[in-house]
């Protein structure tokens, strides 16, 4: 009964919103359907960034429901649904705690497609956190699945996210190889949204292997596909990437600020704190290197909040070395040095967790 509203969402997300406000009996239904509708409002405010409202609709949808039976997969996608919109607004404790819970009951669905999306977000946040090889664990347990029902969708995003973690290890060949099986799967779909983030591992591939030119090719021609589906997220990503190479490989400090600027914004709009406190720690980079130490430490204190609450310790350990390096410029021996430790402990807290 809920398959022309589920279409409407796709089309029209307002219009959806009314028909589920306005023509539901709540007295006339099952707490089975009301659950659903529950989760509907959740996708709906979720499709809108209301995600504060979206939580409050899934967590009512699993209040409803138990934990066995048909309504299994319900609880859990709600579950699932949380988790993301927790990651979507950079609190990665949060939304790393909740995948926990549904890595543990993913087996209650027979839903293949569900599993696979769980392993797969929950690796991703495991990898941004630092935890390379809690990662490719369960990146590989996804791709089994994909091989297993066939399934190009399953292994193009599989393919993606194994090749992102060898891509972080500095692995670029066999990052490659992956990022060229998913590509090959994805132009047979035609997935444009997710070609165009492609295009941005490319740019970051080609940019460590010190070819620029095809890098910032690579970053344009996805920033020109988001742009093109108002895809605010990917565009904020590129400008960030570009920014990066501006200052590493161009020394266009103002060009690399302003590429900086861009992405912050978004974040902002977008309330997420672990893209602010990443870009923060991009942008202090440039104030450390043009000798603006007062600034780039009052950026500072301004990211590690933000690290801090969403967990991001791999920003956190770059961060610490930034402060390190201004507190150094401002002639505070001692601070300098305190910051110097705690990049270091950090540092060699995050390769023992992933060596183990």
């Amino acid at each position: 009964r809920f398959s022309p509203i589920k279409q409407l969402l796709e089309e029209n997300v307002d219009s959806a919103i009314v028909l589920l406000r306005y023509e539901f009996n709540f007295s006339e239904n099952s707490d089975v359907e009301l659950a659903e509708f529950y989760s509907l409002m959740g996708e709906a405010q979720g499709l809108i960034n209301e995600l504060d409202s979206s939580n409050f609709y899934y967590l009512k949808t699993i209040d409803l429901l138990g934990n066995s039976g048909g309504t299994a997969t319900l609880r859990l996608k709600s579950k699932k649904a949380i988790a993301n919109n927790y990651y979507y607004q950079g609190y990665l404790k949060k939304s790393d705690s909740l995948f926990q819970v549904c890595l543990k009951e993913v087996k209650l669905t027979t839903d293949y497609k569900l599993q696979s999306e769980i392993l797969l977000d929950a690796g991703w946040l495991a990898r941004e956190q630092g935890r390379h090889a809690d990662a490719l664990d369960l990146y590989f347990k996804a791709e089994n699945i994909g091989e297993l029902h066939e399934d190009k969708n399953i292994l193009a995003d599989a393919y993606t996210k194994i090749a992102v973690v060898y891509h972080v290890k500095n692995e670029l060949d066999i990052a490659q190889e992956f990022y060229d099986k998913s590509l090959k799967l994805l132009k047979e779909i035609g997935a444009q949204d997710r070609i165009a983030r492609l295009y941005n591992n490319y740019g970051l591939l080609y940019d460590m292997r010190g070819d620029y030119t095809s890098a910032i090719s690579y970053f344009e021609r996805s920033i020109e596909i988001c742009d093109s589906m108002k895809n605010e997220r990917g565009v904020a990503i590129s400008n960030e990437n570009l920014g990066l190479i501006c200052f590493n490989n161009l020394n266009n400090y103002q060009l690399a600020l302003e590429r900086f600027n861009t992405s912050l914004t978004y974040w902002r709009k977008s309330k997420d704190i672990y893209g602010q406190a990443q870009t923060l720690v991009y942008m202090i980079y440039v104030f450390n290197a043009q000798e603006r130490y007062q600034t780039a430490l009052d950026s500072s204190y301004r990211s590690l909040e933000f690290c801090q609450i969403s967990g991001a310790q791999d920003v956190e350990r770059d961060l610490y070395k930034e402060m390190s390096i201004a507190y150094e410029g401002l002639g505070k021996s001692n601070l300098a040095l305190l910051y110097f430790k705690k990049h270091i402990t950090l540092r060699d807290s995050l390769e023992a967790h992933n060596s183990s």
